[in-house]
């Protein structure tokens, strides 16, 4: 009998832990679908302003070139990662603030596939030194120094592909390195072209050495790979995303190691560090390719349909679908993404409630949402995490939030579960309020050692390191409170409104880690930017720069 029920004690945990593992994997996918949405709806909106306000950076600039298969100093050209697949482009409205000399550095990025020559995205090539041993001819060889520098249509005044050198003798072997567009014709302004194992496989070659005794000329389309030489780093591009004036575009870096600096890459980290010369005329043929197997015509089916088979419905199809205006109109091709979204289930039918309602939430306050959440805590009598849809509602209109019937449903479908918490989209009444706000987000690294900061400097000042509700309001700064810097709340109102966030467990008011982070977790879901955060948390408990320890 014994056995028998540790059999069953058993199976039951297993069952559980099952149970638990499917619900936090359909929690992942979720977040990444909501963030996907979030992300491709943003991109859109900051791209649409970026065509009227930067229209003279998205116009037509043809390319130039001998027409003869090679690349030549003095080419207009256009520069497209192999990861990617999109071009190198700059963001002249992201400049970085001038340094001491006055300069200005330019954002760069590569976009999402569209092949647009355009003042952002077309670089000429110029030749270094003039006497760097390769020969006088205006061909760009294998092993030889260029500069790539924007053209007139973009700046009034040159600015060169740059490389800071002060950075060359720290790099770690995965790190990132800053790459940006700057006016000056310095060292930092060198990149050697060199081949990948590719190029030395077309042209029968073992090595890189013989490519430059053999003073061989690059080709239009080859994969190549751009060296600094003030820093000894690659020019690199890969999968993550970094909004732009233009929307989501791709991380341009340099790195010493461009395999480990990408290995998060989505998109694989072999590719990252090949770039290939282009033109105008290379961006047409992928066009006309496209276009060709657009509007190939469709042969029929081998076999005819079986009169008991069953016939499926249609899939809905793309409205957004032509050829070309995919590869060439980057604000077409992001609401096509938009649409393709929608057409699986992942766009703004399923998500456009949350949408709405997650920046009114963090917009509202720094601690609406913890007030939400608290109420929350507060109706569910049973501790199951599970409430009715119409008390979740009441409590969002607390927070001057309401819904109409159609978000309603679009909650129930996203969050719906049984009074046990399985998940339950259809005709489900009661929903899981945890997983609505764990959809909001999660604390980052940074964030989380900043707040073990503060709550390590509690302790430090507290008696044998027990933190209690009074040190928690000796300590804090009321004048960090964002509302105070606005100069919507005094300093005294932020203080109150500070300490009624704090449920004390303790009879003897001690806080524990576990309460002062469940506060920050608050806080964070709050507050979008990882940098005002921690700005706010530092500011709060008076912490200098310091190295965040493990707890």
């Amino acid at each position: 009998d014994l056995f028998c029920i540790q059999v069953v004690l058993c199976a039951a945990m297993e069952n559980s832990l099952a149970v638990t593992a499917d619900w936090t994997q359909g929690l992942q996918v979720e977040e990444r679908q909501l963030q996907e949405y979030m992300c491709q709806k943003q991109h859109t909106i900051v791209l649409k302003g970026a065509t009227a306000a930067l229209k003279h950076t998205l116009e037509h600039t043809p390319t130039t070139g001998a027409s003869d298969g090679f690349i030549h100093f003095g080419d207009s050209l256009m520069l497209r990662n192999a990861c990617t697949e999109g071009l190198l482009q700059a963001d002249i409205a992201a400049e970085e603030p001038p340094g001491s000399n006055g300069m200005a550095r330019v954002l760069l990025s590569t976009g999402s596939g569209v092949l647009t020559a355009c003042a952002r995205t077309v670089f000429t090539i110029s030749r270094v030194d003039d006497y760097d041993g390769f020969n006088k001819d205006t061909y760009v060889h294998y092993g030889q120094v260029i500069r790539l520098g924007s053209g007139p249509e973009l700046t009034q005044r040159p600015h060169y592909l740059w490389a800071d050198a002060r950075t060359g003798a720290a790099q770690e072997a995965n790190s990132r390195e800053a790459v940006c567009l700057y006016p000056r014709a310095a060292r930092g302004s060198h990149w050697r072209v060199c081949p990948t194992q590719r190029t030395l496989q077309r042209r029968g070659l073992t090595s890189m050495r013989e490519m430059f005794e053999r003073h061989e000329y690059v080709k239009l389309g080859d994969p190549v790979q751009l060296e600094s030489v003030a820093a000894g780093f690659e020019l690199v591009s890969d999968s993550t995303v970094i909004m732009t004036s233009y929307g989501n575009e791709y991380q341009v870096f340099g790195a010493t190691t461009p395999g480990a600096a990408a290995q998060g890459s989505s998109m694989g980290a072999t590719a990252c560090n090949q770039w290939l010369f282009i033109d105008s005329d290379w961006a047409e043929g992928v066009i006309q390719s496209a276009k060709n197997k657009a509007y190939a015509p469709q042969s029929p089916p081998n076999s005819p349909r079986s009169k008991d088979s069953v016939l499926l419905p249609p899939k809905p199809k793309r409205t957004l679908d032509d050829p070309v205006a995919l590869l060439v109109d980057p604000l077409y091709r992001a609401e096509a993404n938009l649409e393709d979204l929608e057409l699986q289930g992942k766009g703004a039918q399923r998500y456009a409630v949350l949408a709405r309602i997650y920046p009114l939430l963090k917009g509202n306050g720094m601690h609406v949402v913890r007030r939400l959440r608290r109420m929350c805590l507060s109706s569910d009598v049973q501790g199951t995490g599970v409430m009715s849809m119409r008390t979740f509602q009441g409590l969002l209109s607390y927070v001057s939030i309401r819904l109409t019937e159609d978000e309603v449903q679009q909650l129930q479908a996203l969050f719906g579960c049984d009074n046990y918490g399985q998940r339950q989209p259809q005709g489900s009444d009661t929903i899981d309020f945890h997983r609505f706000f764990q959809l909001m987000g999660r604390m980052s690294n940074l964030r989380l050692e900043t707040v073990h900061d503060a709550y390590k400097k509690l302790k430090e000042h507290a008696t044998a390191g027990v933190v209690e509700i009074r040190h928690i309001r000796q300590h804090y700064r009321p004048k960090s409170h964002p509302e105070t810097q606005a100069g919507r709340m005094s300093a005294s109102e932020a203080m109150e409104d500070f300490l009624r966030q704090w449920d004390v467990d303790h009879h003897d008011g001690v806080v524990s880690w576990e309460e002062f982070l469940d506060y920050y977790r608050d806080v964070s879901l709050a507050v979008e930017d990882d940098e005002l955060f921690v700005e706010i948390v530092r500011s709060a408990w008076d912490l200098q720069e310091q190295t965040s320890s493990s707890q």
